[in-house]
């Protein structure tokens, strides 16, 4: 009776330590100016150090660091240490942009921050008119004024700029995500973005620079392109296609590339020798797909949404491993029940006449729907960003405008919306949500966890005041805030190892891991989170060290061990 009582105990409390671990436990107040929106970025370099990327308005001040700018907009790059101190703080471009039409590109193309394996700062930013890095002045497109182009900009990790990568040529480039992978002897960066034509036509046709390549089309084209450690491009894949279809963004696991995007309008989408067929309902639709590192396509799956107004788009692809690959969107409909139908799998309904509503898709690595799941409100719930801690419990953030029901949590705004994070398990189980805001529009825009699992959400307020849990914060100004929630074991920990001490290795494992007790062990059973046995090992004769080889698969686990004496003790264990 007792270990059945202990099970239980040690199940519940380690589903509530699993899905409700974190506290608002730091918040810093960024007030960068009148500039026309704020944008917020945040990335964690392998050390914990944190990098953060938004826009100013003639000077800005962090702690005791200041910054100015000549132009009426200033881009701005931080850096934190693992303990959140302020290391530096730099202005890396400026531009004339303020125009709510010639500035618009840059916010709402969502500008890109990324640190590689070697601590090196990458930004991405957009431009339709001109850009003035180190004092040097570059023009998007010396022949057609409304044509954009980007930069991707190279810094170290001491905030010195290395590089510079910018596409030559009379097209309209654009620069969607970009992401790296790395083994023993190489590293490689992978681009996704769109180059082509204007969609009015008033050319016939353009050309674009990738390195030694020069691309023509008559209409634009998606691209991804490989490049190695120096900068020089591998290879260069294009699909040819009308201005409608549009990439989003890309991530790499092992072999793989997946990429994901939204489209309107088509009745085909061609990858090399395959033609991906999109269903006449669709009023607007995505899809992903997937290629391998040297280019070669494996295969596609659409999405789509139907009904006049309707609209889908793609934010954020993220893998959990080789077999669990994630992608996050929302999707629309004005007078009719807001849905998302799949290729091969189950429709995702929401409300009729939902404004807009997150969705959540989880792929294998064959693009079969393991689970798919969708915001239960009918406000306006934007999802921008997702992150996967050590347990590979996926959290999302963005907006919501009315109360929004995630599992057992409601959440109802303060303002005019509110930031939320919401957690689900690796098997889509709505496990938790929470939120912060204001009076006004609030909006969580990143989020990132070190190797701690702390969690750090960036994000833009236009409120006059602030609260995260029991932090309160007053504003003067549009303001970028930077959250940290720790995770919250307090009691649970002492629990589990209560008096004996045991010492688990290597955690996590693989299924294979090693024991040491202070006192002498009799038997060891490893449970599930569901309080199924799933291992049980018992010993012939007492022993203190122990090694185990399990075909346990991937999730969390709890291994309880009986000693000598009869006592019970457990440990939390993940399996990767």
């Amino acid at each position: 009776m007792k270990k059945a009582f202990l099970i239980s105990v040690l199940i519940l409390l380690t589903n509530f330590a699993i899905g409700q671990q974190y506290v608002w436990s730091e918040v810093q107040i960024i007030e960068p100016g009148d500039v026309n929106g704020v944008v917020c970025k945040i990335d964690i370099t392998e050390n914990d150090e944190k990098v953060v990327l938004g826009y100013f308005n003639n000077s800005l001040s962090i702690d005791s660091l200041t910054i100015t700018s000549t132009k009426p907009v200033g881009v701005f790059l931080a850096k934190y240490s693992a303990t959140d101190e302020l290391l530096w703080l730099n202005k890396i471009a400026e531009s004339d942009e303020i125009s709510e039409i010639t500035f618009l590109p840059i916010l709402a193309s969502s500008p890109k921050l990324k640190t590689d394996y070697d601590g090196n700062i990458y930004v991405k930013l957009y431009y339709s008119d001109s850009l003035i890095i180190n004092s040097i002045t570059y023009q998007a497109n010396d022949s057609i004024e409304s044509y954009r182009n980007f930069a991707l900009l190279k810094y170290s990790a001491i905030g010195e700029m290395m590089d510079h990568l910018r596409f030559e040529g009379s097209c309209s480039k654009g620069l969607t995500d970009f992401e790296f992978s790395s083994d023993s002897l190489n590293s490689h960066m992978y681009l996704l973005g769109k180059y082509g034509n204007d969609v009015w036509g008033s050319t016939s046709s353009c050309n674009c620079l990738f390195g030694n390549d020069t691309l023509t089309t008559n209409s634009s084209s998606m691209y991804i392109a490989k490049l190695n450690e120096l900068g020089e491009f591998e290879w260069i894949k294009t699909i040819e296609e009308p201005w409608n279809i549009s990439p989003s963004s890309i991530a790499i696991i092992d072999e793989n590339i997946y990429i994901a995007g939204s489209f309107s309008g088509s009745s085909s989408v061609i990858f090399d020798d395959y033609t991906l067929n999109i269903p006449s309902f669709y009023e607007f639709g995505g899809y992903i797909a997937k290629f391998d590192t040297s280019g070669v396509f494996q295969w596609a799956k659409h999405f789509g949404v139907n009904g006049w107004g309707a609209y889908v788009q793609v934010f954020d692809i993220q893998v959990l491993d080789s077999d669990n690959i994630l992608l996050l969107g929302k999707s629309a409909a004005l007078n009719e029940l807001n849905q998302v139908f799949f290729q091969d799998a189950p429709t995702l309904s929401g409300y009729v006449g939902g404004k807009d509503e997150f969705f959540i898709v989880n792929y294998d690595s064959s693009g079969n729907v393991k689970w798919n799941r969708m915001s239960d409100s009918d406000g306006y719930e934007y999802a921008s960003s997702m992150a996967v801690n050590s347990q590979k419990n996926i959290y999302i953030t963005g907006k919501y405008s009315l109360p929004l029901y995630f599992g057992e949590d409601t959440l109802t705004p303060s303002g005019a919306d509110d930031v939320f994070i919401a957690t689900y398990d690796s098997l889509g189980t709505e496990l938790w949500a929470t939120s912060a805001g204001g009076g006004s529009y609030d909006l969580g825009k990143t989020l990132k966890f070190d190797s701690q699992d702390n969690l750090y959400l960036c994000g833009r307020s236009y409120s006059s005041s602030l609260q995260f849990g029991e932090l309160n914060y007053n504003l003067t100004e549009p303001s970028i805030f930077l959250a940290k929630l720790s995770p919250n074991n307090v009691g649970i920990e002492e629990l589990l190892n209560q008096d004996i001490l045991i010492e688990l290795y290597p955690n996590p494992n693989t299924g294979a891991f090693s024991i040491r007790s202070e006192q002498s062990l009799e038997q060891l059973e490893i449970y599930n989170l569901l309080g199924e046995r799933v291992f049980a090992k018992y010993f012939e004769k007492t022993t203190k060290q122990i090694h185990i080889e399990s075909n346990l698969i991937t999730g969390v686990y709890l291994v309880l061990l009986k000693t000598e004496e009869g006592n019970y003790t457990a440990q939390k264990m993940i399996v990767e």
